[in-house]
């Protein structure tokens, strides 16, 4: 688990990879991490890593992208 604090400190990134998305305690540490920053002075967002081709997903993505500037 990965945590970031923005430069004024409003967002708190957190960043969790495959194996640590299933452990317990890991779980509970962020459970802990959210009650203490979920303030309205702070927002938490958790990422998760992703299970699908990330190559692929970006391509179908960019191309989305370039056909909705094209329209």
């Amino acid at each position: 688990m990965e945590t970031i604090f923005n430069d004024k400190g409003i967002i708190v990134e957190i960043w969790l990879s495959k194996e640590e998305s299933n452990n317990a305690i890991v779980k509970q540490q962020l459970e802990s991490l959210i009650k203490k920053h979920g303030t309205k002075k702070q927002k938490v967002a958790v990422f998760y890593s992703g299970k699908e081709n990330l190559t692929n997903n970006m391509e179908a993505l960019l191309r989305a992208n370039r056909r909705k500037l094209l329209i």
